[in-house]
């Protein structure tokens, strides 16, 4: 009887999903930041006041009233968007990896998915990190934005070479 318990306690515990971890990240405040239960503080930054906010997931830009995001985005060499993901303010992208973007934020490397679904990642070689790519053409949504750039990679997963167009931080 016990090894029967112990049996379905570990198949229990194999199939059953994790729960997803939370992470405090910098954000750009909106009109609803301090209503919004993730919301924890206000903290002034060099680009100005941002909000720290927990989450399981990256904000949808539907939802930047209460927490605003910066875009980043998988673009053919003729500007055509392929994927898109959101980034906690002041983030810098660093790698693709499949359908993943992997990116710094406050020194600490996340991983997230275009549907927002985020966690903790490990860096890629520093040779990963890609290169400036002056000819890429910027997508229509972040031509009018500061601090908007163009970078290759090699996609850590497929190892293709890929442009990724995104707002880095201002600093």
């Amino acid at each position: 009887m016990c090894r029967l318990v112990a049996a379905l306690f570990a198949i229990f515990i194999l199939v059953t999903p994790a729960a997803a971890q939370a992470f405090d990240f910098s954000f750009w405040p909106g009109p609803k930041t301090q209503k919004d239960p993730r919301f924890l503080r206000m903290t002034e930054m060099q680009c100005g006041d941002q909000a720290v906010a927990r989450v399981i997931r990256v904000p949808a830009e539907a939802e930047r009233e209460a927490i605003g995001t910066e875009p980043a985005m998988l673009i053919s060499h003729e500007g055509k968007l392929l994927r898109k993901w959101r980034m906690p303010a002041n983030s810098f992208p660093i790698a693709t990896s499949g359908e993943e973007l992997l990116f710094l934020s406050e020194g600490k490397v996340f991983a997230v998915r275009p549907d927002g679904r985020v966690r903790r990642s490990t860096s890629p070689r520093p040779h990963d990190y890609g290169q400036d790519d002056p000819a890429c053409v910027v997508p229509t949504e972040l031509s009018q934005r500061d601090f908007a750039y163009c970078r290759r990679f090699k996609d850590l997963f497929t190892r293709e070479s890929v442009l990724l167009a995104y707002v880095g931080p201002c600093s």
